[in-house]
């Protein structure tokens, strides 16, 4: 994952947080696909990171608490 460096992205998620500017995203990107062994684990680590924190079941008292009065 590439994201914009602001706020809502600062957090514990793998991701490479880039200012949000054109050339920073495509030299960011670029060098990414220049290693497609490493930018194999880093998908496997996001994947890992998603499952293990992000689940929705893992969370639904939050979901509940927010949608319902």
């Amino acid at each position: 994952v590439v994201c914009s460096d602001i706020t809502p992205y600062q957090n514990d998620i793998p991701a490479w947080r880039v200012p949000n500017r054109f050339r920073d995203w495509v030299k960011t990107i670029r060098e990414l696909i220049s290693d497609r062994d490493a930018l194999a684990q880093a998908g496997d680590a996001i994947r890992e990171h998603v499952l293990n924190h992000w689940m929705l079941e893992d969370h639904l008292d939050s979901w509940l608490k927010a949608w319902l009065p």
